[in-house]
């Protein structure tokens, strides 16, 4: 369930919408507005000691910060670790040391993944046993800026992130994925552009509930419905007055959802005011309230065959849906 920053209470858009509760089909803007898909950076684990590395399909240049130093070979075991005040990487055939952070990067394709071996991530309710531990893209090994947590970093392209993002059940209607999808990516492009909340960590987003629970790769292996939802739905965020917003979502309301103002003071924010949620009644609020039910959400696709625009355009009042990429 997505996280929304903290502000100042001043004001409140409680009165409940309306006028949209009759949802029809919608139009997307298909014009990209970016020349490129851009990157994000997840913070994904948090090692007590060390890291074990190991690229699953791509030679990794090994840097020093920003300084090239060498190459681990595919398949081969990297170990980070920090001690005595300096970051050290060592391989099977070489190893070194520096004062400045570590960072690992595909040669030849961008989208290669790796595993983190001594990762433990598991993740009951998605997968059972399995074990959330390999990554696309590259990784970075770094303090924050206080000098308190290490964390392992992953960079990687937007869509990459986007289907490891697990806040959706593959067996859901696929109209309802799309939302969630398109909603997830829109909330995680505003935190990277239009916030400060990880700068101290170095990364844009953290890779739980903090922001967006993110599982990687093996998501993707668990999960081809929402391959095809990102297919589908490449590159596409919501906007209000031709501004990318934030679009929090949660599990369920107890009939209606609530003004961003009423959960986290500040401004109003007019995408994010009071709608019903006709399928979430007699229930008790799963969840802050604001922005999409992913329960009602769901139930609409299925039972009144609603597209992802629509649903989309229902719980965030106002929004247009853009192709930024």
């Amino acid at each position: 369930v997505v996280s929304a920053p903290v502000a100042v209470a001043t004001s409140t858009l409680d009165t409940v919408v309306t006028s949209t509760e009759e949802i029809s089909s919608s139009t997307l803007n298909l014009a990209p507005r970016l020349s490129e898909e851009p990157r994000i950076r997840v913070g994904v684990w948090k090692p007590e000691d060390f890291v074990q590395f190991k690229s699953v399909e791509d030679d990794y240049n090994v840097y020093d910060g920003t300084t090239l130093i060498g190459v681990l070979s595919k398949s081969s075991l990297g170990v980070l670790k920090f001690r005595e005040g300096k970051y050290k990487f060592k391989s099977n055939d070489w190893e070194f040391e520096t004062s400045d952070y570590l960072r690992l990067s595909p040669i030849n394709n961008q989208q290669a993944v790796f595993e983190l071996l001594n990762f433990n991530h598991q993740v009951k309710w998605r997968g059972g046993s399995r074990n959330f531990n390999k990554y696309r893209g590259a990784l970075e090994y770094r303090f924050t800026q206080d000098g308190k947590t290490a964390y392992v970093i992953n960079d990687l392209l937007f869509e990459d992130y986007s289907v490891g993002i697990a806040e959706a059940s593959d067996s859901a209607p696929l109209e309802y994925i799309k939302a969630m999808l398109v909603a997830a990516r829109t909330y995680a492009y505003f935190i990277q552009q239009s916030t400060t909340k990880h700068d101290g960590r170095n990364f844009d987003v953290v890779g739980n509930t903090g922001d967006q629970l993110y599982l990687g790769y093996i998501n993707e292996v668990l999960s081809p419905n929402l391959i095809q939802a990102a297919s589908s739905t490449r590159g596409q965020m919501v906007t209000y007055n031709n501004e990318v917003v934030i679009t929090p979502y949660f599990g369920h309301s107890n009939g209606q959802t609530r003004a961003y103002s009423t959960v986290w003071g500040g401004p109003a924010k007019p995408w994010l005011v009071p709608v019903k949620c006709k399928y979430d009644k007699g229930l008790s609020r799963f969840g802050h309230g604001v922005g999409m039910s992913q329960r009602d959400a769901a139930f609409k696709a299925e039972k009144e065959q609603v597209d992802y625009l629509a649903l989309l355009k229902y719980y965030y009042t106002g929004v247009e849906v853009e192709k930024m990429y």
